[in-house]
């Protein structure tokens, strides 16, 4: 196995706030849809009590 032309550059800074913010993104995603499915479960059970 020879070497690679072009070695992968090592994890620098800006590659792991870059990923930590893509986490947060998926993890505010997450909590978003839930809170949208809590919201339109009240809104149903308004509409039905209404």
């Amino acid at each position: 196995a020879g070497n690679l032309k072009h070695p992968l550059p090592p994890l620098t800074d800006v590659v792991l706030r870059a990923i930590q913010a893509a986490r947060k993104t998926a993890e505010n995603a997450i909590n978003l849809k839930r809170v949208e499915d809590q919201v339109n479960n009240a809104v149903i059970a308004a509409n039905k009590a209404a």
